[in-house]
């Protein structure tokens, strides 16, 4: 993995963290799940919560460039409700290179409830 793609992974998982700090949690503490494996040439990485959602009003908003940067970041991007409470956040990184743009997910997928990894 390139350094380029090194960074990238690194801004894409500290601004999903970032958003459990912020935005899950906003009356009560709370746990991250990060989980990272490697299939052939991808390399996906999972930020879960048992949080108020993604759909929630946020009390602390910010200036909502997060997902953005997330989608720029990685090559493929899912956003979903977990189906025991939370948000999960799937990230997937090309190792060997990024995607051409136009094969890019240029924006975040919003799910329904469904299937989602265990802590």
């Amino acid at each position: 993995m390139g350094k380029d793609r090194v960074e990238s992974l690194r801004l894409a998982v500290s601004e999903a963290v970032t958003n459990v700090v912020r935005h899950a949690y906003p009356r009560s503490q709370g746990s991250v799940a990060i989980t990272a494996g490697q299939a052939s040439d991808e390399l996906w990485v999972l930020i879960a919560d048992g949080g108020c959602g993604h759909q929630s009003p946020s009390t602390d908003p910010g200036l909502g460039f997060g997902l953005g940067i997330i989608a720029h970041e990685c090559d493929e991007l899912v956003v979903t409700e977990r189906s025991e409470g939370g948000t999960e956040v799937r990230m997937r990184f090309m190792l060997e290179g990024k995607l051409p743009s136009h094969q890019r997910s240029p924006v975040a997928e919003r799910r329904q409830p469904g299937p989602s990894s265990r802590r």
